[in-house]
């Protein structure tokens, strides 16, 4: 009920785990990519882990939401399972028809080694997502690991995704387990969000709710940080419940006071404020005295626009002063209310544009614009080939898939295709160019329109791919590497590198390549992957290509 007092499309802090609200802050963007290069590039395992309510499940569904063309993702949530049961689940997940139940454990796994070869046959990648992943058993946990053991002699037939509780961490720390902990190729633990980052979530989850601006006073933000803690799940329901306080109320703005009898209430302690408990009744008041105060002026306007209306004014007879016949009927000029310029909503000529589209393109629509601005012969329609990628590579190009901003677009200075959700429907556009307040896109009839920046955020949720030119075919140089590539690294950071001899990638290459990272607001892993190969080749004024900013002195 408080979403209609403050105005609100729907109720922001809702603890479901919505995609929609994920909050984009530095961590959470950092173990998103770590999961999409799981998903998309990455060969074992790879673990996230959190306490509860940081988020973790969110971040699945956002993956889940984003995942390009070509991954099959195979997604437990309720691991809880036998030897026997796991691999049912996963062939179920996957799409495969129920075995009959006197099926062999060699047979199951016979079916899921045939699906994923006829798998990779078809250029597509297969990864097995577990949430709640503390809760496996040693036996299943070994069972998961055999199961990577399904390759070729190049790649993994079979991707791992491990998220849970912290208690993850120690089961695999287990002995006995070291074979899978030593298969983790990437770690992240998801931990509280800042101060700063409260503010910014709590700002966020009403902006991507309609709310007109701010409604926790910078005070009450702190309250909210103090009871929390800074744990997303316990923001939303304090702030869930503040909501519902101010409104019963009948506050416009959320206080402190507000907040910390939220917190109380939700704490089972009695609050100071006194009138937190019939919630649904106080906020049912407020909203019973807003529509009442509608009906008021309604009918003060439709009196106005009777027949004894006089130009712009009218007389209007109060009915209260006309009860009594011998009472002198007074009356009041009421000017005509001023007309209400109509909104129009932010991203609405995009939505517009994106609508008037013949048809709603997809990955090799925009793969085809891509490939044609890197001036590599398009996708042919009748061709077997049907992944863009496939036919960038044997022009020597990379294919990068990747969650980020607009910042990190203008990172790149790559054409990139996005993909903007209107009404439910996915829409894949090329971003062709980019400046300060302005996007250009590009639709699959060839048709380009320029569009506010803000518009366009509104609609994407950060999903990219774009194409790149590797330097001399490296696509990842990390710790422990030598070779021609250190050296290339090495200059290119302005380091000393040798003009003959090893070059080896070792602990000070390693903290210069994260304070580059950190400089262009990439993850500072220390691992020259394709997102830093790709700002440090713009950097450094090589390479050549399409671009979305025009750079003097650069050539990128």
């Amino acid at each position: 009920m408080y979403s209609e007092y403050f105005g609100l499309s729907e109720p922001p802090f809702s603890i479901a785990p919505d995609p929609r609200y994920l909050f984009p802050s530095a961590q959470h963007v950092e173990a998103l990519a770590h999961l999409a290069y799981g998903a998309t590039e990455g060969d074992g395992f790879i673990q996230l882990t959190g306490e509860i309510g940081t988020g973790k499940t969110t971040l699945i569904r956002r993956l889940l939401t984003d995942m390009p063309e070509g991954v099959d993702i195979a997604f437990l949530f309720n691991p809880e399972v036998s030897r026997r049961g796991l691999l049912i689940n996963i062939l179920a997940e996957l799409g495969l028809p129920r075995p009959p139940s006197d099926c062999e454990h060699s047979e199951l796994l016979s079916r899921l080694y045939r699906h994923l070869l006829a798998a990779r046959t078809r250029g597509h990648r297969v990864v097995l997502v577990i949430d709640e992943a503390q809760r496996l058993g040693p036996e299943v946990l070994e069972e998961v690991r055999l199961l990577t053991n399904f390759e070729t002699d190049r790649r993994k037939l079979l991707n791992v995704i491990l998220v849970g509780q912290p208690e993850l961490k120690d089961t695999l720390a287990r002995p006995d387990l070291r074979q899978l902990a030593q298969r983790i190729t990437a770690r992240y633990h998801l931990g509280p969000i800042s101060l700063q980052e409260t503010d910014a979530y709590i700002h966020h989850r009403l902006k991507r709710a309609g709310a007109p601006g701010r409604i926790f006073r910078p005070r009450a933000v702190r309250a909210v940080q103090r009871h929390s803690q800074g744990i997303p799940r316990l923001i939303n329901l304090i702030c869930d419940r503040a909501l519902m306080a101010a409104c019963t109320r009948g506050l416009r703005e959320v206080g402190p006071g507000v907040v910390d009898d939220a917190a109380r209430e939700l704490a089972g302690a009695a609050p100071k404020g006194g009138g937190l408990r019939p919630l649904w009744l106080g906020c049912g008041i407020a909203l019973a005295a807003l529509l009442g105060a509608g009906v008021a002026w309604w009918v003060v306007n439709w009196q106005t626009r009777t027949p004894h209306a006089v130009g712009k004014a009218s007389i209007v007879a109060s009915p209260m002063l006309a009860a009594g016949p011998d009472l002198p009927v007074r009356s009041r000029t009421v000017p005509a209310a001023p007309e209400k310029p109509a909104t129009v909503p932010r991203g609405q000529p995009l939505r517009d544009w994106l609508k008037s589209l013949p048809a709603a393109p997809g990955k090799k629509d925009a793969g085809g614009m891509l490939l044609a601005l890197w001036h590599v012969a398009p996708l042919d329609a009748d061709s077997a080939i049907a992944d863009p990628c496939s036919v960038a590579a044997r022009s020597g190009l990379g294919c990068l898939h990747v969650q980020g901003n607009v910042n990190l677009l203008r990172s790149f200075n790559r054409p990139a295709a996005v993909a903007l959700n209107v009404a439910g429907e996915r829409h894949e556009v090329v971003v062709t160019a980019l400046d300060d307040g302005r996007i250009t896109l590009a639709a699959a009839t060839g048709e380009q329109r320029s569009f506010p920046l803000a518009g366009f955020e509104s609609l994407w949720y950060g999903r990219m791919w774009l194409l790149w030119r590797p330097p001399r075919g490296v696509r990842l140089i990390r710790r422990g590497m030598s070779g021609p590539a250190v050296v290339w690294l090495k200059r290119a950071l302005g380091l000393p590198a040798p003009a003959q001899g090893r070059a080896v990638y070792d602990g000070a290459l390693e903290q210069a390549v994260r304070a580059f990272q950190r400089r262009h607001a990439l993850v500072p892993d220390g691992i020259a992957g394709p997102e830093t190969l790709i700002v440090l080749r713009r950097w450094q004024g090589m390479g050549s290509g399409p671009r979305l900013i025009r750079e003097r002195g650069m050539q990128t």
